[in-house]
């Protein structure tokens, strides 16, 4: 059986995209494969900012007096249309923050960090952090029930797992350029939904 690889120390911070040394944004690997999550970081994120398509936030490892990029995430504000089975011309929506990109520097994925009892992948306590800094931070400021994602297909798995759910029936996600892949959601707040 393979060993783990652990780090001793995670002191896990996210700073927004314009706090972070360009050189450190320039030298991120989410690697092979997966190029697209390395180049978006430094070619499109600080447009989707200025545009307000996404608002990319960094998650550090603080060493010392510097850090390392242990990876990052883009959301946005977005609505999951469903059918209420009323057959209204009008459509309801669940408010949901929806996470554009997620990724780990090749650096730290496949790596555990132990917290007290539990050892987790760092990519978990990432998806962690961002979960809970959207439940209790940033509900604070938009209205949102659900996190919603297109998951790559190499990652839908690792999304299933850590609590996120595929499409019911009567949920009809908006068009998104990412619909060649799995949109799922998860709930951050109980709410009524139809059966189905």
């Amino acid at each position: 059986m393979k060993e783990r690889k652990k780090i001793n120390n995670l002191n896990l911070k996210r700073i927004f995209i314009s706090e972070c040394d360009k050189s450190k944004l320039d030298a991120f690997n989410a690697g092979p494969g997966f190029e697209n999550f390395s180049e978006y970081i430094i070619s499109e994120a600080f447009d989707d900012l200025k545009s307000g398509d996404g608002s990319t936030h960094i998650l550090i490892n603080e060493v010392g007096t510097d850090y390392d990029i242990v990876g990052y995430f883009t959301l946005s504000c977005n609505a999951l249309p469903y059918d209420d089975g009323y057959g209204s011309d009008s459509i309801p929506g669940i408010p949901v923050v929806e996470i554009k990109m997620f990724a780990i520097d090749i650096k730290y994925q496949d790596v555990f960090y132990q917290f007290e009892d539990e050892i987790l992948p760092i990519s978990v306590w990432c998806l962690d952090y961002l979960s809970s800094y959207v439940a209790n931070t940033l509900s604070q400021h938009i209205s949102c029930k659900a996190l919603y994602l297109h998951a790559v297909d190499s990652a839908e798995e690792f999304y299933y797992i850590n609590g996120f759910n595929y499409m019911k029936p009567f949920m009809k996600p908006l068009y998104s350029v990412d619909d060649d892949f799995k949109a799922m959601w998860k709930p951050l707040k109980k709410f009524f939904l139809p059966e189905g």
